[in-house]
């Protein structure tokens, strides 16, 4: 890696002389309230370490902005707050930190009995009975497919979609990688299942988003071929077929999970150039967190195009048989992107949030975009921190240090301990999930991707109205949740400390 880091520097240098980002818990799923709610192959580069440069600070607003109420404009930079460039953990120690919260499906067995499987753990097979419990463990609820109301027999088709009779008593997994986003569902379907004909922000069939380069495990295909069931991480889930490039062995799978030299994409969403001639990278958008692997050596070419002053990285695409293939792609240095994983420091991770301010809730991943876990977990991601997908899972971490609220504790220590935090701080609560950013003037902030929430000015009343706001955005932890504030129902925490 440090000969692709000192070279990221040398070529950046160049360039800025020439020109001057399948077990959902009940805690994820949103409460809704009682009330009515209104090319050289060859280099020599210097390989002595370097500090790279830190990344652009997003701008403080020059317009109006709304806001929630106690918040100002200048919250909305990450410069704002009193963060550290102090290294947190080092990559031995997120290896550690990894290794205590290896991802992990869980699910119920036939006789009820809650069980897990690990990925890491899942050889060549899998007994059918287990594949047939983790495919059938969840099954969504609502009254509605894409705001119309469900036709008679809609589950019974979905059921039979699911193809479970044809799941041998042995099942030989199959090993793949994604070739782009897509998202995962509980049901071999896209449909956008609710519970209310005007609900277009919950899909209860939604699962989890996967990721372009993100290794699965195939169990299974649905009766129609357009869906295979996979494992990825911590969830099982229905992702499109023609998603998935298969991988000869797991040796193959094992390479592109986990490549030496890769480049991480620290940008929100980075799209890829337009190309002229036919690629699967033109116009390509690749979502914070994902990793693709360096060339080596670099190309001389690339359709047409000398590669310089851009990365040269192998995209996987889906071969005309369904297997694992790679093309060379660019990505043009200028774009917000980093060679390996950043360091795992306070700034680090807010400046990494705060890329997302402003942009869409995405319950399940829709959307292109988070919900709240979702967007914890692919924040940390960029640091190398494989985080559990789902909110409970995550405030049940170990590795980094944590701890508890205790119920009925009194304000005052509550928010001495919130205080006393790292920004960076992953804080929960049954139903959502934030990042700590920082406390003013006593009051403790957070930035999370978040649904709705009740005002602070309505504490003290016996009925509530909810505001809807389904984006990301800083929030001061006075406001409410079932009648009482943030910062009192807050019950677990994972601190940046080790």
């Amino acid at each position: 890696m440090k000969r692709f880091t000192a070279l990221f520097l040398a070529v950046l240098t160049a360039f800025s002389l020439v020109s001057c980002g399948v077990f959902r818990s009940e805690e994820d799923v949103p409460t809704k309230p009682a009330e009515t709610l209104p090319a050289p192959t060859a280099q020599t580069v210097d390989t002595t370490p370097q500090t790279l440069p830190a990344p652009e600070p997003v701008p403080t607003p020059a317009g109006p902005v709304a806001l929630i109420d106690g918040t100002t404009t200048a919250m909305m930079a990450p410069s704002f707050w009193n963060c550290s460039d102090e290294l947190v953990a080092d990559e031995a120690k997120i290896a550690e930190i990894n290794e205590a919260n290896a991802p992990a499906v869980m699910y119920y067995d036939k006789s009820g009995a809650l069980c897990s499987v690990k990925i890491a753990d899942v050889g060549e097979t899998l007994p059918g009975d287990t594949v047939y419990c983790i495919i059938t463990d969840n099954a969504p609820s609502g009254a509605y497919v894409d705001h119309a109301p469900m036709p008679d027999g809609y589950y019974t088709a979905l059921d039979a979609n699911r193809n479970t009779d044809a799941i041998p008593e042995t099942v030989a997994v199959r090993y793949a990688v994604c070739t782009r986003r897509t998202m995962g569902y509980i049901y071999p379907t896209d449909d956008f299942i609710t519970d209310e004909a005007g609900d277009y922000y919950y899909n209860n069939n939604a699962e989890s988003e996967l990721m372009p380069a993100q290794a699965v495990i195939v169990l299974h295909v649905s009766a129609d071929g357009e869906w295979a069931y996979v494992l990825a991480d911590t969830l099982g889930a229905w992702v499109r077929e023609d998603a998935l490039a298969y991988c000869a062995d797991r040796a193959e799978w094992e390479a592109a999970r986990s490549p030496e030299d890769f480049l991480l994409i620290t940008g929100n969403n980075v799209t890829l150039d337009v190309t002229p001639m036919p690629s699967a990278a033109s116009a390509m958008a690749l979502p914070m967190g994902t990793k693709l692997r360096l060339s080596d050596p670099i190309p001389t070419e690339v359709g047409g195009r000398r590669p310089i002053s851009a990365f040269s990285v192998e995209l996987p695409v889906r071969e005309d048989d369904g297997s694992l293939g790679y093309e060379t792609a660019l990505v043009p240095i200028s774009l917000d992107v980093h060679v390996g994983y950043l360091p795992l420091t306070s700034r680090g991770v807010i400046t990494q949030a705060f890329k997302f301010l402003g942009h869409v809730y995405g319950w399940g991943g829709s959307f292109g975009s988070n919900d709240c876990s979702g967007f914890a977990k692919q924040i940390y991601s960029c640091f190398g921190v494989n985080i559990p997908r789902n909110s409970k899972p995550i405030s049940e971490m170990t590795g980094l240090l944590s701890g508890d609220f205790t119920e009925g504790e009194p304000d005052g220590a509550r928010l001495e301990k919130l205080a006393s935090l790292t920004p960076g701080a992953i804080l929960f609560f049954p139903g959502h999930i934030m990042i700590y950013i920082g406390t003013v003037d006593g009051v403790p902030y957070t930035i999370s991707s978040l649904a709705m929430y009740i005002p602070a000015s309505q504490a003290g009343q016996s009925t509530f109205t909810v505001d809807t706001v389904n984006t990301i955005c800083i929030t001061p932890m006075t406001v409410l949740s079932s009648g009482i504030t943030w910062y009192q129902k807050i019950s677990r925490y994972v601190d940046l400390k080790v």
